[in-house]
Order: C-alpha cells, then sequence, then structure tokens
C-alpha cells in the first residue's frame, strides 16, 4: 500500500540551543548531529524515535534516536502512528534521500511540510519489523567494515610512533611545523556564489575517516575568482582548522589525486610540504593532538595560522618519508578492498529499499 508521510507519522521540532543548557545537568542525553552533545534534567520524547538533520551540513540526514531523549533545534523529531514500526519508517525517510532537493544551498534547510506529502510503501505491521530486521543486518555488516578500516588505521598510527616516536622524545630535535611545511587558509565566497554547476568547495564534511569523502555534501561556488594556490593538489593535507563542533577541529585527510579542480573553504587549511606522508602521519598521532589543548576561544574553535605554524614536529629524512609512504600505500591497497566490500554492501542495501519502498507494491 501506498501512503503519504503525514498519514504515518508525525513531525516536529524543539527550539532548544546548546548554549541554554550550559547550567543544565543530568541523566536524559540531548542530541546533535554529530552525537551527544549534552546530558540534562529532562526529556523531550518518552519512546524511539527518528531524528532528522533540518539545518545546515548533512541536512536531511536520518537517525535512530533511544525513548527519554531530545534533539538539539537544528534537528526534528518524526513519530511513528499507530501499526508503524519505527525501524521501518527510519529506512522509508533514508530511502527518500531528504537532503537531494537542498543540495547547492547556501544554507541548506528542510522541514516536516517541506516532505510530509512524500509516498513510500508500506505493508502489515509483522512485515514491517522483518523487513526492518533484514536491512539492519546488512547495515551491522557496513558498520562491522568500517571498523576493520578504523583498525587498519590504527596501524597507520602505530607505525608512525615505530619510525619516529624516539626523535619526538628528543627535544634537540623539535622543530615548528612552519619549517618544514607550508599551512594556506581556504576560498571565502558569498551564498551568492553557490551554484550546481561550479568548482567543488571542500569543507569538514568532505573528510570522512581521515579520506577525502565526495558522495554527498557537496558545495559549489561560481563567478568568483579562485587564485593558483587554492586549488587543492594532489598530496596536499587538508584540515578543518575552524568549527562550532571542538572534535572536529584538526581532522585531516591526504588529497589523492583528483578527476577535476577542486577549492578549499574558509574553515579549512590546506598544507603542503616536501613531507606529506610523514605530515599526514603526524596530523593523526598523539604528538599533534596533545597539542590541540587551548583551541577552544570564546567565539569558535580554531586553529589559527600562526598557532598550526608553531606546532612542534621532526624532520625525517628522505629515506623515513619514503619508508613511511609505501607502509601507507600497502595499508591502502587493504584499504580498498574493505572499502569496496562496503560500496557492495551498500548497493545491496539501496537495491532492497528501492525494492521494499519504491513505486512497485510490496507484498502486503
Amino acid at each position: 500500500m501506498r501512503v503519504k508521510l503525514k498519514d504515518v507519522a508525525e513531525g516536529f521540532t524543539k527550539n532548544i540551543a546548546l548554549k541554554d543548557l550550559v547550567f543544565n545537568d543530568g541523566q536524559y542525553p540531548v542530541y546533535g548531529a554529530s552525537g551527544i552533545v549534552k546530558h540534562i534534567d529532562s526529556y523531550v520524547c518518552d519512546q524511539k524515535y527518528i531524528g532528522i538533520v533540518k539545518d545546515g551540513a548533512g541536512v536531511g540526514r536520518v537517525a535512530l534516536y533511544p525513548e527519554n531523549s531530545s534533539l538539539l533545534g537544528t534537528m526534528q523529531y518524526i513519530i511513528p502512528k499507530d501499526n508503524v514500526d519505527v525501524d521501518y519508517l527510519m529506512y522509508a525517510l533514508k530511502h527518500l534521500n531528504l537532503g537531494n532537493d537542498c543540495n547547492g544551498a547556501a544554507i541548506p534547510h528542510i522541514y516536516f511540510k517541506n516532505y510530509k506529502e512524500k509516498s513510500f510503501n508500506i505493508c502489515v505491521l509483522e512485515n514491517q519489523i522483518k523487513i526492518a530486521s533484514e536491512l539492519k543486518n546488512i547495515e551491522k555488516n557496513i558498520s562491522l567494515k568500517n571498523e576493520q578500516l578504523l583498525n587498519y588505521d590504527e596501524l597507520i598510527k602505530s607505525r608512525f610512533v615505530e619510525m619516529f616516536g624516539t626523535k619526538f622524545e628528543d627535544i634537540s630535535s623539535l622543530i615548528k611545523v612552519g619549517d618544514i611545511s607550508s599551512p594556506l587558509i581556504g576560498l571565502t565566497y558569498k551564498p551568492t556564489n553557490v551554484s550546481k554547476d561550479g568548482i567543488i568547495v571542500l569543507r569538514s564534511g568532505n573528510i570522512q575517516n581521515s579520506e577525502l569523502y565526495l558522495k554527498d555534501d557537496i558545495v559549489r561556488v561560481k563567478n568568483i575568482t579562485i587564485k593558483e594556490d587554492k586549488y587543492v593538489k594532489e598530496n596536499d593535507i587538508l584540515m578543518c582548522s575552524r568549527n562550532g563542533s571542538a572534535r572536529l577541529v584538526g581532522k585531516c585527510c591526504l588529497i589523492p589525486k583528483l578527476n577535476e579542480g577542486m577549492t578549499f573553504g574558509a574553515f579549512m587549511t590546506v598544507i603542503r610540504s616536501k613531507y606529506p606522508y610523514f605530515m599526514y602521519g603526524y596530523f593523526n598521532s598523539d604528538y599533534f593532538i596533545n597539542q590541540l589543548t587551548g583551541v577552544q576561544t570564546a567565539s569558535v574553535n580554531q586553529i589559527t595560522q600562526k598557532m598550526l605554524n608553531d606546532y612542534l614536529v621532526i624532520k625525517p629524512t628522505d629515506d623515513e618519508e619514503l619508508k613511511f609512504k609505501l607502509f601507507v600505500k600497502l595499508i591502502d591497497k587493504s584499504k580498498f578492498i574493505v572499502q569496496q566490500q562496503i560500496k557492495d554492501l551498500q548497493e545491496l542495501l539501496d537495491k532492497k529499499m528501492d525494492e521494499y519502498f519504491g513505486e512497485d507494491e510490496v507484498n502486503q
């Protein structure tokens, strides 16, 4: 049976701002787009529910949240009506790809009124539960593969410590980051520059699991002058240097060979060095992370260009750079196999969701 979202669910928003919760402490979690942001003494929803990012980066992203919890005002609640399984509804909403209508917007927003007329297939409750369980198992396998990727990243970190740890312990070996690299601040652009057919502007959302991520959350600009040094190059290190969320500041990736020209936003920094693989390992190591204390200011979390230049590092030899590069390349081959497995599982998940929620009627 084909139904409209408004007939099987209710949507609403609560204007909860993080700044208003500073002195509110308790046991009930408050979630933002990136996860738990605070525990307070009350909650909005006493049942399991769906949350959708309605403002900013990641708009339209869907996730399931536990009972006795709340969402920030940048997200909205979706509550299933009677005889509608919350897990089934979550997958139906994922299938609708609600954020697609916002791609290219300067400050994207999406509200329940914008998509309440969207339709999908629904079946009897018993079959909903079975379908949701099948889809959940596929997602579980994807999560396990993603954990495997994280383990490979840990191998790279361990190898970095093995090769360079003793040098970091020798104070006389320490120099400044600015001595062996050149940080560059990104492009400033206006909302009027945003276009669906312009140059890609890389932002924090384009770094996922220490790799360049270009599947979604893409912003393009045109009718703006972009200097040559504002185009990213192969072996550049792209770093999030300014963000409202402190945990995102400092995350980075190594830029691979690209199929098209790309620039990077003002909240990002590109680091260019003769030792890109060493610097990539350094920025993902505790030697760098432990120096990030104090990146929070009164208004924003950031690493300024001066701060970055002044962080302490060592200078590797050309031979050490080559050896570490070969190790990273070897791990990358193993990661590629796992990433392909993740891609196959994701395609299976998408195919199943098309079957269950698409235009064709499902078995009642």
